[in-house]
């Protein structure tokens, strides 16, 4: 695998422009994930940050409660707060008692685990028709309401996984699309070029795995540069474009909050588009065979040879010797049956 490894930097470096603008391409496009990230936090909490503020933060309201179900339901590890009302908008002038929880964990699933949590509690059972179908498909059976327009802000919905977040997700799903169509032609040019090296390969005994790495391992030394470089180049621009916006439209409800999960979101998203990007020809290398030798026939010039070859002067056994071991040990069996028919035929010469 050390050979490959080698051999993969020898073309990188010889192959400078193609190499640099693989690069480039990988910076440009995260630096548009980590731009759209930072700035689809940043209005989001914005607009999440308005709607605590003029309605509170709840998510959930359980309603017509004893003392006794809103104290279970404070002690609750599903719920991070719960703060009793009778002021309820579905009791005017009832000394109702109901809840606002500000529930632990908020996604979709937010619809059972409130029904779940309110059979827990020992809230009484809705009458058949008054029972609804949520979100989930499943039906509610007790009497629970949501926090819609905060929901929304998470790309949560009565419909299922729509509102604004749903929309962001999407779109930077298409960025790494794109950044994937985008890269992927500096990786088919790379392996076009690489045909006759991955076919001598093939002959010396390289695994389809260790074909397909050559394309990988390219990937990956470019994206450890590209990936950190485009997400500090995004990080300076979001942050310059924020401060423009603070301070020349004297607005100070959006800031930037780039926390280490968005670091890590943006560091996987990076690694999904390149790898993404290697998949098609990674299998175009794990298919080349001993007739790319044949087909694909050149002359190499000298400087070429100097700069890929890697034996040294004084290296022992060198590449040439690593590679001619390797392919002695994979063809064993043919050695050891030859080398037994040669001595049977001497001793045969002899006796004769």
């Amino acid at each position: 695998m050390g050979i490959i490894l080698k051999l993969t930097l020898c073309y990188m470096k010889k192959n400078k422009k193609r190499t640099n603008a693989a690069v480039l391409a990988i910076i440009v496009m995260m630096v548009l994930l980590t731009s759209v990230h930072i700035f689809a936090k940043a209005f989001l909490g914005m607009l999440i940050d308005q709607v605590i503020e003029n309605e509170g933060s709840y998510h959930v309201i359980f309603h017509e409660l004893t003392k006794e179900q809103c104290e279970a339901l404070r002690q609750s590890k599903k719920v991070r707060s719960a703060e009793g009302i009778t002021d309820c908008e579905l009791h005017p002038g009832e000394e109702t008692l109901c809840a606002k929880a500000e529930m632990a964990k908020v996604n979709h699933w937010i619809f059972g685990a409130a029904q779940r949590l309110a059979k827990k509690i020992g809230m009484p059972l809705l009458p058949q028709e008054d029972r609804v179908e949520m979100a989930n498909r499943s039906t509610a059976k007790y009497q629970v309401s949501y926090h819609m327009e905060l929901l929304e802000y998470y790309g949560i919905t009565t419909y299922g996984w729509m509102g604004v977040g749903l929309l962001i997700n999407v779109v930077l799903a298409m960025l790494i699309f794109f950044g994937c169509v985008l890269i992927y032609n500096a990786y088919a040019i790379s392996v076009f070029e690489k045909l006759k090296y991955l076919g001598l390969l093939g002959c010396v005994g390289a695994s389809r795995v260790q074909r397909a790495f050559v394309v990988y391992w390219e990937g990956i030394i470019e994206g450890v540069i590209g990936i950190p470089a485009g997400i500090g180049a995004g990080f300076l621009l979001s942050k310059g474009i924020l401060y423009g916006i603070q301070n020349y439209f004297l607005y100070d409800g959006i800031s930037m909050n780039f926390t280490p999960q968005l670091l890590g979101k943006l560091v996987i998203s990076g690694w999904i588009m390149i790898f993404a990007a290697c998949f098609f020809p990674a299998r175009k290398a794990v298919k080349t065979s001993a007739m790319e030798l044949i087909v694909r026939q050149c002359s190499v010039k000298k400087s070429v040879q100097k700069k890929t070859d890697l034996l040294g002067r004084r290296r022992f056994p060198g590449t040439v010797g690593l590679l001619a071991v390797k392919n002695v040990w994979v063809r064993r069996k043919s050695y050891i049956a030859n080398g037994v028919v040669l001595i049977k035929r001497g001793q045969s010469f002899r006796c004769g």
